[in-house]
């Protein structure tokens, strides 16, 4: 999936787990994602990003990026 695309819908729609997501899924404290960083080594997907916006982790770092 290249950064920025569509994670489940359009040509080429992914029909992995992305890295991020399981990352999220090994996690059994969630108390443990508050404030959190999550450090990753490409630009997250916009399917990625929709999900992890929604928890509790605060800040998003990839080379040459970042999301505060």
């Amino acid at each position: 999936m290249q950064p920025g695309g569509s994670y489940d819908t359009g040509p080429g729609a992914c029909i992995a787990v992305h890295a991020e997501i399981n990352a999220l899924l090994d996690v059994s404290d969630r108390s443990r994602l508050v404030g959190a960083t999550l450090y990753v080594t490409e630009q997250p997907c916009m399917g990625c990003l929709k999900i992890l916006k929604n928890t509790e982790i605060k800040t998003f770092v990839w080379p040459g990026g970042r999301i505060d």
